[in-house]
């Protein structure tokens, strides 16, 4: 047999893993999460005054359900989880176990998703314009939206430039009387490893308001 001929005959075993490979099955994007309730000990999960009531494990064939940073109680008994994709879960409040149905899909629509523009950190509302407020780690990017979600401004504040990229606003919040406070997520003082660097905002941070920076002092470990 000559050289050509056995390298010929290589190929040809080859060929059906190289050329024939079956198409992948198409992504699941099922609109529904499977729903369990936990056991939690008598007296467990208490934080100062907060008190963990209940608790659940979601579950879903959706491809894209996963990598939840924030959470929106938008209207009574309905939930809305923000992800570190640019996606959300619409759900509502966990009261039985079994498969619900829910809408899984897209609040960032740019294609590819990169962390920049997608990795949602926290969300804040006003429940009376309905308007919702995102801030976004690696970016340091702040968005309005509107009711329906459709993109209403953007704004990278100065003082959010300084915070690691990797370590953004975790956690954002619209008080009652328009003032925001934004928390980081990173350490303020290291090597100490105590305070998070944080911001108020004396109004909406899409108007230009400049913000006065603090130390967050959160509960140990």
């Amino acid at each position: 047999m000559t050289r050509r001929a056995a390298i010929l005959l290589v190929l040809a075993g080859l060929a059906p893993g190289l050329f024939w490979r079956a198409p992948a099955a198409p992504e699941n994007r099922e609109q529904s999460i499977d729903i369990r309730q936990l056991a939690l000990p008598p007296g467990c999960c208490r934080i100062g005054p907060v008190v963990v009531d209940q608790a659940w494990h979601l579950e879903s064939r959706n491809g894209h359900f996963g990598g939840y940073s924030a959470l929106l109680a938008p209207a009574k008994g309905r939930l809305l989880a923000f992800s570190d994709n640019g996606l959300l879960l619409d759900l509502p409040v966990p009261a039985r176990a079994g498969r619900v149905p829910a809408r899984i899909g897209d609040l960032v629509t740019a294609r590819p998703r990169r962390k920049g523009c997608c990795d949602v950190e926290s969300a804040t509302r006003d429940p009376a314009t309905r308007r919702t407020w995102f801030a976004f780690e690696g970016s340091g990017a702040i968005q309005r939206r509107r009711a329906d979600l459709s993109l209403e401004g953007e704004v990278r504040p100065q003082a959010l430039r300084g915070w690691p990229g990797n370590q953004g606003a975790e956690a954002m919040v619209r008080l009652p009387d328009g003032r925001f406070i934004v928390l980081g997520e990173a350490f303020a003082h290291r090597p100490a490893w105590q305070g998070h660097p944080a911001l108020l905002f004396p109004a909406d941070p899409l108007t230009g308001a400049r913000p006065a920076a603090f130390t967050f002092a959160g509960y140990p470990g």
